[in-house]
């Protein structure tokens, strides 16, 4: 797999933790009304030695909704790192993985776990992509014809080797250390 897979599960995991947090959402006001108004369920019924209101009085429900608000949010910051898996830049990328992780953690008990598939798929990709180096291998002629095995890119028409930068393609002055456009170091 390579980085694009690994941005896409991630995403497609970030959304599902996304849906989680509103299903929370959703499951926090529901329970709510069951205790709250005149229609609610378990109106009148004593609650912890108190009456029915002691669960909206007490900031329950606001504690419920902070918590399904941070795996909404969660969700979002997943999927930023997610696209961030897509940048050419490997600083960009690691900072992606990390956030991935700390947010599929943190924001995994906020939205069950982005319904345990959100999870899964944020789990596959941020392995993917913070093991990935950052581009597909392939294999390119040689000197004399050998076969050597590098960075896809653009080769020469010669059977030297190339002078462009093995993660972005672009022409390489003589002699440089670094790529002049990504900042790869020149082996």
């Amino acid at each position: 797999m390579d980085l694009d897979t690994a941005s896409v599960l991630t995403i497609i995991g970030g959304v599902f933790y996304v849906i989680g947090g509103v299903v929370v959402a959703a499951a926090v006001g529901s329970i709510g009304g069951l205790f709250s108004g005149s229609g609610g369920l378990f109106t009148g019924l004593p609650i912890a030695g108190g009456n029915s209101t002691a669960l909206s009085s007490s900031g329950l429900a606001t504690i419920g909704y902070a918590v399904a608000g941070f795996g909404i949010i969660s969700g979002f910051l997943i999927i930023l790192g997610g696209v961030l898996f897509t940048s050419r830049n490997p600083g960009r990328r690691k900072l992606g993985g990390i956030l991935t992780v700390v947010m599929m953690l943190l924001g995994g008990l906020a939205t069950l776990g982005g319904l345990v598939i959100g999870f899964i798929l944020t789990s596959i990709g941020a392995y993917v992509g913070l093991t990935s180096k950052g581009g597909r291998v392939a294999a390119r002629a040689g000197p004399l014809g050998a076969v050597i095995g590098g960075q896809e890119g653009p080769t020469g028409t010669g059977g030297g080797p190339t002078n462009y930068c093995v993660r972005c393609g672009s022409k390489l002055k003589d002699g440089a250390v670094f790529c002049g456009a990504c900042g790869e170091r020149i082996v």
